[in-house]
């Protein structure tokens, strides 16, 4: 097949570039190696398509200059080989072909071509269209490093305000449990109780890292009961159990309107994890699955813990006395599900319970 030459600029966006030219006609090799290095560019060579392959691979040039028509492995089959491999694929191909028929262009863009240039082509229309995808490829890789450097920064941002918001949570958390005479060891225990409970129930992995976070907010709007009554050694009134019964609505309240999720779940829980499964609970008397599961699992952690841990107002409980009153409220206090699943993992309730004891 004839090939035409020209003159063509001698300056042009290819210079520095690395072509793989692929043609089993060593008269077209010799004309496109000689035209691409006018333009300065670094060519390779191959006549045939196993041999482009292999130098695809090894070499990794900015673009492909391919024939379509070649014994052996024809164009088309080396094009879609290119674009299956993940080393390749992102290389653009142009063919370069006598044939012009609708079927070959549809075939080509198929395969995974970028473009078509027609045998005997002009060295300009060669130079320019291979500048075209070349800068491209060239642009969409900086673009592609400007978005992971802008992720990474704005990750990097987000992991920060993520560490202070958690922070500041822990900080408030255990203001309002220090209020109540309890220790740090408390909200530990919560959180790695209610993770327990809620890995053996089957949430999915997105939640337990929120649920891990946010139960230790569970008691928050103690920060707004007087401590007259907080801190009262012993049985509280009618008329200050009904004060002491509003710190779920004010840990809600205090939550509400921030939009971070775990925020979010905070709030709810605080809301709902004084709620009992039969009803008889405060502040809304939710039953069964009107309570949100979080809340339902974050009530056996705190009740659990508040049994087996000394108050002011009591000895800390025998582990099997408390183990039975958990069975004994399943169904009543308890969600009987959430009971089975802490069943299912008392051995590492145990564990933790030993990890951060008070003692």
């Amino acid at each position: 097949m004839q090939v035409s030459e020209a003159h063509i600029p001698s300056r042009n966006p290819l210079a520095d570039a690395h072509l793989l030219i692929v043609d089993d006609s060593p008269a077209n090799l010799i004309i496109l190696d000689k035209v691409l290095k006018r333009e300065n560019c670094r060519v390779s060579q191959a006549s045939g398509g196993q041999e482009a392959l292999a130098l695809a691979r090894a070499q990794k040039p900015d673009l492909i200059l391919l024939d379509i028509m070649m014994p052996g492995m024809n164009g088309f089959e080396v094009c879609r080989e290119l674009k299956r491999d993940r080393d390749t694929a992102d290389i653009p191909v142009i063919f370069v072909t006598a044939a012009d028929e609708i079927e070959h262009l549809k075939e080509g863009f198929a395969s995974g071509g970028a473009d078509f240039v027609r045998k005997p082509f002009q060295p300009a229309e060669i130079i320019a269209r291979s500048s075209v995808h070349v800068e491209n490829t060239r642009l969409r890789g900086h673009l592609e490093s400007e978005v992971k450097a802008r992720t990474a920064e704005l990750s990097g941002a987000l992991k920060n305000l993520h560490n202070a918001n958690l922070e500041l949570i822990n900080r408030l958390s255990q203001a309002a449990e220090l209020r109540d005479n309890e220790t740090a060891n408390h909200l530990h225990r919560m959180s790695h109780y209610s993770l327990a409970i809620a890995r053996s129930a089957g949430l999915s992995a997105a939640t337990l890292p929120l649920l891990g976070e946010a139960s230790v907010m569970h008691d928050i709007g103690k920060i707004g009961i007087p401590d007259r009554i907080l801190l009262k050694p012993g049985k509280l009134t009618e008329d200050e159990f009904a004060e002491m019964k509003k710190h779920p609505q004010i840990g809600a309240d205090l939550l509400a309107g921030l939009d971070a999720p775990v925020i979010r779940l905070a709030a709810t829980i605080a809301l709902t994890h004084h709620e009992k499964y039969d009803g008889s609970g405060y502040p809304n008397g939710l039953r069964a699955t009107e309570i949100p599961i979080e809340g339902r699992i974050v009530a056996i952690a705190d009740v659990f813990d508040a049994l087996t841990t000394a108050r002011p107002y009591k000895d800390a409980w025998p582990i099997d006395r408390a183990l039975t009153y958990l069975h004994d409220q399943s169904g009543v206090h308890f969600d009987p599900d959430l009971i089975a699943a802490f069943d299912n993992i008392r051995d590492e309730i145990m564990a933790i319970r030993k990890s951060f004891s008070d003692s």
